[in-house]
C-alpha cells in the first residue's frame, strides 16, 4: 500500500448508519485509506485490491483506540457488510466490500484534469463547477440505497438470459448516467411490498381468545371509553 492516489467520499456519507459512532467511523475510514489500490504479493500470498494486512494492535495504535474498541468496530462493520476480515495468530486481512465505489482511478484522473483546466480559464471554472454539481446530484446514493438497488438487480439478474456479470459495475454505470433513480424507486416499492407481506408468527405459548372473551374485552373497551368521555364533560 502506498500513500498516493485518491478515494471518493460523497456527502451522503454523513447519512451513513455508523457516522455518529466515532470508533466505527475512524476504523472504516482508516481501512478505506489503507487498502491496496492494486493487487500486491506479500509473504507468498496475494493481497488484492481493496484489502489490507493489519492487526488489532496496529489498528489500535494508529487510531488511538483500545484493542477491544477495534474488535467491536470491525464486528459492527462486518455485520452491515462494509467489510470482511480474516484473522490469524499473526495478522488480519481486511477486505473493504464495494471498494470500487470509494476508489476509482479514472475518476481521480478526470478530477485532476479538471483542476488544471479550471486553473487556466476562469470561464471554464464556472462551467466545470456546474458540471460537477450535476454529477454530484447523480451520485447522491447512500450506502443503504445502493444495497437496496443491488438486491433488486440481483433478483432481476436471476431471471435474465443474458446475465450481468458485474452488478457493482452496472450500478456505477447507472449512477454515472443518472439512470439509477427510476430503478431505485422500483426497488424501494418492491421492498415495501415484501415487508407488507411479512407476517410475524405468534409466540409458541400464544393462546387464541374465545369469542366470549373477545366480546367481553370489547365491552370493557366501550365502558372505559364511556367513562373517559364522561369525565371530560364533568365540570
Amino acid at each position: 500500500m502506498t500513500n498516493e492516489g485518491w478515494i471518493s467520499l460523497y456527502r451522503k456519507f454523513l447519512e451513513w448508519e455508523w457516522y455518529d459512532y466515532p470508533t466505527v467511523k475512524i476504523i472504516f475510514l482508516h481501512c478505506l485509506l489503507s487498502a491496496n489500490h492494486k493487487n500486491i504479493k506479500w509473504r507468498d500470498i496475494v493481497i488484492k485490491r481493496g484489502q489490507l494486512v493489519t492487526s488489532y494492535e496496529k489498528l489500535a495504535t494508529l487510531n488511538g483506540l483500545t484493542v477491544q474498541q477495534v474488535r467491536t468496530a470491525l464486528e459492527k462493520l462486518q455485520s452491515t457488510h462494509e467489510i470482511t476480515y480474516q484473522s490469524t495468530s499473526q495478522y488480519s486481512i481486511i477486505t473493504v466490500k464495494n471498494y470500487n465505489l470509494y476508489q476509482d482511478s479514472n475518476k481521480a484522473k478526470t478530477e485532476a484534469s479538471n483542476n488544471q483546466i479550471r486553473g487556466q480559464n476562469n470561464k471554464r471554472i464556472t462551467t466545470n463547477n456546474n458540471d460537477n454539481k450535476e454529477r454530484d446530484n447523480k451520485l447522491s446514493l447512500s450506502i443503504e440505497e445502493r444495497e437496496i438497488l443491488k438486491k433488486y438487480l440481483l433478483e432481476l439478474n436471476e431471471k435474465r438470459k443474458n446475465k450481468i456479470e458485474d452488478i457493482d459495475a452496472y450500478i456505477r454505470k447507472l449512477v454515472e448516467n443518472g439512470d439509477c433513480l427510476t430503478k431505485l424507486e422500483k426497488a424501494k416499492k418492491k421492498l415495501e411490498r415484501q415487508k407488507a407481506k411479512e407476517v410475524i408468527p405468534p409466540p409458541e405459548n400464544f393462546e387464541k381468545s374465545t369469542p366470549e372473551e373477545d366480546k367481553a374485552g370489547l365491552e370493557l373497551l366501550r365502558e372505559t371509553a364511556k367513562q373517559i368521555r364522561k369525565r371530560k364533560t364533568e365540570p
